[in-house]
């Protein structure tokens, strides 16, 4: 069964919810286009403009700057991982299954199951595995952060921290290795594919972010 899904995002990221129109749906196609094919530093509103056939004007009415587009590309990711996740958890009895199968979401496993209207997944999967942590490691995430842009990737850590302390009701960590997961994921995935040294790829053939994020958070949890 596959899902075309709708997002509910934070109206502080926008200034008319492009959701509403057809030339802000194509401001957010556009977007993960041009993201991914040169990264968010060399983007600006003028090239995704001219990408969408527009003014940069037009762009101004449903966006502060390209910061905010980012973060809200950023946003869809994040709801669309947790809706994947409550989906892939239903029907499941041990919080060791749900556990795995929330690491193998991470992992950009069962993503398939969802569209994301016409914004290419595998686009925006990508632009997340190369620029996610830049939507907090900036000298305004404080100002940003009381505007609750980082709602939705808070659900998701709170999520994974419930069921940490469901297996281990004892670990001292649990929202601290919550948090470490999304990013260890999202930084292994990128050293894979662009730093291979910094990972056990390069020395293990049969090496797997998922087979390794699992080892590090069960050794993390276990009671004995």
């Amino acid at each position: 069964m596959s899902f075309n899904i709708s997002f509910n995002i934070n109206s502080t990221l926008f200034i008319k919810d492009p959701q509403s129109s057809e030339i802000g749906k194509s401001i957010l196609i556009s977007a993960v286009d041009l993201l991914h094919e040169i990264g968010l530093e060399q983007f600006t509103i003028k090239k995704l403009a001219q990408q969408i056939n527009t003014t940069e004007a037009t762009i101004y009415r449903y966006f502060e700057n390209k910061f905010k587009i980012f973060l809200y590309l950023m946003n869809v990711y994040w709801q669309m991982l947790d809706f994947i996740i409550e989906v892939k958890l239903q029907n499941l009895q041990t919080t060791e299954e749900k556990i795995d199968v929330f690491l193998k979401v991470l992992c950009y496993e069962y993503i398939d199951i969802v569209e994301i209207g016409d914004i290419s997944r595998e686009k925006l999967l990508t632009i997340a595995m190369n620029e996610s942590s830049k939507t907090y490691l900036l000298r305004a995430v404080d100002e940003i952060n009381t505007q609750e842009a980082y709602h939705a990737l808070k659900i998701m850590v709170l999520r994974f921290h419930d069921l940490l302390i469901t297996y281990n009701p004892n670990y001292k960590y649990p929202h601290s290795l919550a948090a470490s997961v999304f990013e260890i994921i999202t930084k292994q995935m990128y050293f894979e594919k662009h730093l291979p040294t910094l990972t056990d790829q390069k020395f293990n053939q049969e090496f797997t972010v998922y087979d390794f994020i699992r080892d590090l958070v069960y050794k993390s949890i276990d009671p004995k």
